[in-house]
């Protein structure tokens, strides 16, 4: 990674670090409410006949969870022409990622298997879906609440970084920020008191290791094994 110039003056507004960092947390709430707008209209405008069909079909939520997760960061990097390899996408330092990486995904599935007998809890769901469209979701879902929810968070941290403290070494001070909001706060609201102190928790390992590798590409593949959301969606591919 190279330091960023704190003086340094975008062209065009919607490059600038800030704007993109605050409009994408903006988004994350935007994103789902735009979504369920959709469905609002495609029931005809019956707010009860949409929230029952979202509710009533999990799988359904993908499509919230890349409007308010996935689209902006990807158009952002996309507008901004960055290299993927800005986020820790690259050869660097990829064993030791990996190697730390799988050693705490092993860690907390034993854990697991010793509290409850089993590496991951998610309850067994009959989604009802034929091929392809169980292939579709249960790929998509693995895709969005794993791989790309944890290159969401990678892209927080950066530009968090990017926006405010403009060199490297305080990238553990964007780590600590990203985790604590986004692991933490943004999670409290959407989900429970214990998903948000547990993801917390995950994301701010994840992004040490992140920290300390400069690569993101094991804390990536484990975010994808410790989701318990991409085990329960995952299974309707074997269904």
């Amino acid at each position: 990674m190279n330091e960023v110039d704190s003086n340094k003056e975008y062209e065009k507004f919607y490059l600038n670090p800030k704007f993109q960092l605050i409009t994408t947390y903006i988004w994350f709430f935007i994103g789902a409410l735009i979504v369920i707008l959709i469905f609002i209209i495609l029931s005809g405008f019956n707010i009860s006949v949409a929230m029952s069909t979202i509710q009533n079909n999990p799988h359904l939520y993908i499509f919230i969870e890349f409007s308010s997760v996935g689209l902006l960061p990807i158009i952002y990097v996309l507008v901004s022409k960055d290299r993927i390899s800005k986020y820790g996408v690259n050869a660097e330092n990829l064993v030791k990622s990996i190697s730390i990486s799988f050693l705490m995904v092993l860690i907390y599935f034993l854990l697991g298997y010793l509290i409850n007998g089993k590496i991951m809890t998610y309850e067994p769901y009959d989604f009802n879906l034929e091929l392809p469209w169980n292939l579709f979701f249960g790929i998509g879902g693995i895709i969005v609440w794993g791989l790309l929810e944890a290159f969401f968070f990678i892209w927080l941290i950066d530009k968090t970084n990017d926006a405010f403290f403009f060199e490297d070494k305080k990238l553990i001070v964007s780590a600590l920020i990203t985790s604590l909001i986004f692991g933490v706060l943004l999670h409290l609201i959407t989900t429970s008191v214990y998903n948000a102190i547990y993801t917390g928790i995950i994301f701010l390992l994840l992004s040490l290791i992140y920290v300390y590798t400069k690569n993101s590409i094991g804390p990536i593949i484990a975010w994808t094994l410790l989701n318990g959301q991409v085990w329960f969606i995952g299974q309707m591919i074997f269904v």
